[in-house]
């Protein structure tokens, strides 16, 4: 009797490998993609951070605690009172007046370095700093940053 020596595997093998391994991605697939989004997000919000941090230096060193005129001069220039419709979106309170430094600015004056993206795409906004209109005091800040469609 002859015998063949068969070797390779037969349609119905590679049949079922191609469905386990396709039923392993489906079921893999959206933990990943969740993942993925989280990790993004939890990326923007540390870039949110440390470009809130770097606008309270700036804001530190040319507004609070200026060296000189050249530099108040400047903090007049970076350091903008918000218009009324959008401070008034921000908070119905009208013991709060908001004012911002743009990001543009921050990265200019050299504050903030790190290329600020989101999902690839660069982003530009504002950091915007509420203040109390009684004591004249910063009591939040927080960005607003626009990336894309984002």
């Amino acid at each position: 009797m002859n015998k063949l020596d068969n070797k390779g595997f037969t349609l119905v093998e590679l049949i079922a490998a191609i469905a386990i391994l396709s039923i392993i991605a489906l079921i893999a697939t959206p933990g990943i993609l969740k993942s993925y989004n989280k990790s993004k997000q939890k990326a923007m919000t540390i870039q949110e951070s440390k470009l809130v941090e770097a606008g309270d230096i700036l804001l530190d060193d040319y507004c609070n605690k200026a060296i000189s005129d050249d530099y108040k001069k400047k903090c007049d220039i970076i350091y903008q009172e918000l218009d009324k419709d959008n401070s008034d979106r921000l908070s119905g309170n009208k013991n709060k007046t908001y004012k911002y430094i743009c990001v543009k600015d921050i990265k200019k004056l050299e504050y903030y370095t790190e290329e600020l993206k989101f999902g690839g795409t660069p982003c530009q906004g504002v950091v915007i700093y509420e203040i109390d209109k009684q004591t004249k005091m910063q009591t939040n800040s927080f960005s607003y940053l626009k990336c894309g469609e984002d």
